[in-house]
């Protein structure tokens, strides 16, 4: 069995070789005519199925788009969201009444409003939904919980006014009037802002001590926090369009040790850190914008070794990261802003270089696949069985003694990755991929 199942490790590993430089698939159209000038994208289940769907806002169509993903590669434009809120720079997908499906908060830079837009759970969403006004030049929009009610609470950039502001939540969709975070008043400069909840129990925000990080940014298009060298402490990555990408470090005495991403390619304007190529470290894709028709999206394993991806876009300002064919590995869906179009790359990690479907059970099958804590051999057993786990190195790194056919075997102690399930008696194998 051993010797088989090394066999098959060794023409997984082989194919992972050949095509490695091939981790993402070429461009995968999803609309070429979207509404004019997109200019931010998230993701995310917006219907009551299991595929991850897509929503765009646009600056000049004044248009949110939501796309259903129908599970086999393709993507439908559904009914607009809204086709009159212009000046659309800020957009985030959440549950923000609590009914278990996720609503869509956008920004108007041009109207100067935060709103929402509530769905019932099917795709079908509500016209919008006022949270605050009067927020002149209305850009990034972030959610999350801030204040200690359990629910989830929206932040807004005021560009003209050089602010950061805060709503609460209440639970049902309303929300306080503005909380401050922090006036920067275009200092050009990344600052660090504490939330002080768990000290004072107040949503208060303080100045890190060793709150600068970065000064002079003369085009600064991002800034996010991602663990970005594994150390699972969460490092801040900036986008400064007219430099480089870099992400900073904090050392041990809270002062930052900034890190430049060495590219070929010029105007960096958004970077997302996630394992792209499944190998339990965190890469980096950057996307450019260069005013061109050549504008690269590219990725760099380990925050090294850069790849291009593709080439072929205008203006990647924004793209999302998610399993969009549910595969197990991270695909992405990008915006090209001055070509009006909606593209998503296909990660052929495990669709095609490891080919879940290539490996057919005998007699059994197993479930769910991929997963993230547990699996179920399904099929009747005379009696307990024995069960092993394989890593792609052919090493055992779990034995199992299943007492009958619906016990769960525990995975959640597993890094993520791709496994054979070898079954004793039986002698039939599973390949399965651990999210």
């Amino acid at each position: 069995m051993r010797k088989n199942i090394l066999t098959l490790i060794t023409v997984f590993c082989l194919s992972n070789l050949v095509s490695y430089a091939q981790l993402f698939s070429s461009k995968k159209s999803i609309n070429t005519s979207t509404g004019d000038y997109p200019s931010v994208i998230e993701s995310g289940h917006l219907n009551n199925d299991s595929h991850v769907d897509i929503v765009i806002g646009t600056t000049y169509g004044g248009t949110i788009e939501w796309y259903k993903n129908d599970g086999n590669q393709s993507f439908s434009m559904q009914t607009l969201i809204t086709s009159t809120l212009t000046g659309i720079l800020g957009l985030a997908i959440a549950d923000l009444d609590n009914d278990n499906d996720n609503d869509i908060v956008a920004a108007s830079y041009f109207s100067g409003k935060l709103v929402w837009f509530e769905n019932d759970g099917n795709g079908n969403f509500s016209s919008e939904k006022v949270i605050a006004t009067g927020i002149s030049e209305a850009g990034t929009v972030k959610v999350g919980k801030i204040d200690n009610n359990n629910t989830i609470d929206v932040v807004v950039a005021a560009g003209a006014s050089g602010q950061v502001l805060w709503f609460s939540n209440n639970g049902n969709g309303t929300f306080s009037g503005s909380n401050l975070v922090v006036g920067f008043r275009d200092t050009r400069n990344v600052e660090l802002y504490e939330n002080q909840l768990s000290s004072t129990g107040t949503p208060t925000f303080l100045r890190s001590a060793n709150g600068s990080i970065s000064s002079n940014n003369s085009d600064l298009n991002e800034v996010s926090f991602a663990d970005v060298d594994n150390d699972k402490k969460l490092d801040i990555i900036k986008v400064n369009k007219t430099t480089m990408a870099s992400w900073y470090k904090k050392e041990a005495n809270g002062s930052f040790t900034e890190h430049n991403f060495t590219t070929s390619y010029n105007y960096p304007a958004t970077a997302k850190v996630a394992d792209y190529d499944n190998d339990s470290f965190n890469d980096v894709i950057i996307g450019f914008a260069n005013g061109t028709t050549v504008d690269a999206l590219a990725m760099y394993d380990n925050s090294n070794f850069e790849t291009l991806i593709d080439n072929t876009q205008d203006d990647i300002n924004q793209f999302t990261v998610n399993d969009f064919d549910g595969d197990g590995d991270l695909d992405v869906a990008s915006i090209s802003q001055k070509q009006n179009d909606l593209n998503w790359f296909e990660n052929l990690k495990f669709s095609a270089t490891l080919g879940l479907k290539e490996i057919t059970p005998i007699r059994r099958k197993i479930y769910p696949n991929p997963t993230r804590e547990h699996l179920v051999v399904d099929g009747k057993f005379t009696k307990p069985y024995k069960a092993s786990i394989y890593n792609i190195l052919d090493k055992e790194v779990m034995q199992i003694n299943v007492s009958n056919s619906i016990e769960k075997i525990e995975v959640a102690s597993l890094k993520s990755g791709v496994y054979l399930l070898y079954l004793e008696d039986d002698k039939t194998y599973f390949k399965f991929v651990k999210l």
